[in-house]
């Protein structure tokens, strides 16, 4: 079944949603060309809303959630998470957006929904930023490898002392920095001092999505990574990022 299919004899269409703790009502409407917009909505106000464009793709039929904004109050319940699942279940193979953001790209990851493909972030914009060897996100991360030790449990982290941390290159001037770790106290910040210099001197901007973890909190992350120069984006704070200091 296709959304379009539910759309026969009405311009939109009104689902139960299970998410955490509960059950929400997912509202979708047609916008035209297999693109729908939708809510996801409670009992008095809306939780999240966003649009799914359906395509076809070398003989599949395919879908992308182009967008999703899920109300700070309501994140980390599953919504995001339960409305992929329903496109998935209409029997859409879903595939990462074009524009998808450092905070999509982690949900991607998060589901496991790569399978064999490589990360949108590169497998989208290699070919159109320049990424070539000479280019400053490449200098940046031939120096940080060489800085650093590849983690044994996961080839894609590199490690210093106890601390490892995935870096993706999003395009020639850009490193996002997907996950950081650390098990014994002041490594962390040695690591990420680290990839600090190395940013400002091949000139990089880094990026990065702020999720607390165990015992450190938000709040916590976001006071640590603003004092190594991160600043939260104006449209969702768990965004930031990190200019070159260029002497």
């Amino acid at each position: 079944m296709r959304l379009i299919d539910l759309f026969e004899n009405s311009n939109s269409s009104t689902v139960p949603l299970k998410i955490k703790n509960g059950v929400v009502k997912l509202l979708v409407r047609s916008m035209g060309r297999d693109r729908f917009s939708f809510q996801v909505l409670g009992k008095t106000q809306e939780l999240a809303f966003g649009e799914f464009q359906g395509f076809e793709r070398n003989g599949e039929h395919c879908g992308s959630v182009e967008e999703i904004v899920v109300s700070e109050k309501y994140r980390r319940r599953g919504i995001a998470t339960a409305v992929y699942d329903y496109f998935q279940s209409l029997g859409y193979k879903i595939v990462p957006s074009d524009s998808l953001k450092p905070a999509g790209m982690e949900f991607w990851k998060s589901r496991q929904l790569f399978e064999d493909e490589e990360p949108p972030v590169l497998k989208i914009r290699l070919g159109r930023t320049g990424i070539t060897p000479d280019s400053p996100a490449k200098k940046f991360m031939t120096a940080f490898e060489a800085a650093t030790q590849e983690n044994f449990l996961n080839p894609k982290k590199q490690q210093l002392g106890s601390a490892h941390a995935e870096l993706v290159v999003a395009n020639r001037n850009t490193i996002h920095i997907g996950d950081i770790q650390s098990h014994q106290p002041g490594h962390g910040g040695r690591l990420m001092r680290l990839i600090c210099e190395l940013a400002d001197q091949f000139e990089v901007k880094l990026t990065l999505w702020v999720e607390g973890y165990e015992e450190t909190s938000d709040d916590q992350l976001f006071e640590w990574y603003g004092r190594l120069g991160f600043v939260s984006d104006p449209d969702d704070e768990r965004e930031m990022t990190r200019w070159p200091r260029v002497s």
